[in-house]
């Protein structure tokens, strides 16, 4: 098993820095040149799709892109190592690094602007930007940048944005 990791603070920090300004235009040109200055690699290009190596210290240390055509949709990485959800301890280190992410990107964007409950609880944060989404799985926790009309379109398919 890998030794437990979440990104701190100031890693978070630089993520929400680089995907969630307004500035942003979604588009695959300024996907490549953020990445670029963030250090990322192209791991594997798909049609649609785009796995990037972020050198983050974590395992698998990868961020997975959703493309529509030349426009972004999704940037989704992980922000912990794996636990093992048989573990009593994994499961509580998991849940206080959701509360620690909750807290240090609320710093940073505000209040979330949506909690959702349950077995994959996530919390929210809409920028003018995109969405940010904070996810606690049953073996990590995943950190979403999503284009806003992508988040809608989503929301309105699982009923979420009743």
């Amino acid at each position: 098993m890998v030794e437990w990791r979440a990104l701190n603070a100031d890693e978070l920090r630089q993520l929400v820095g680089i995907w969630a300004p307004d500035s942003f235009d979604w588009s695959e040109g300024s996907l490549e040149t953020l990445a670029a200055a963030a250090g990322w690699r192209v791991q594997e290009r798909i049609p649609d799709s785009i796995r990037y190596v972020t050198g983050l210290p974590l395992q698998p240390g990868t961020a997975d892109v959703v493309l529509d055509g030349s426009t972004v949709n999704r940037i989704r990485l992980r922000i912990t190592n794996r636990i093992d959800p048989a573990d009593p301890g994994g499961v509580d280190r998991l849940r206080d690094a959701f509360v620690d992410a909750t807290e240090h990107i609320g710093r940073l964007l505000g209040e979330p602007t949506r909690r959702v409950p349950g077995e994959r609880p996530e919390i929210r944060w809409r920028t003018a930007g995109c969405t940010l989404v904070l996810e606690r799985l049953t073996v990590s926790l995943m950190l979403a940048f999503v284009r806003n009309e992508y988040q809608d379109l989503w929301d309105r398919i699982d009923g979420a944005g009743e």
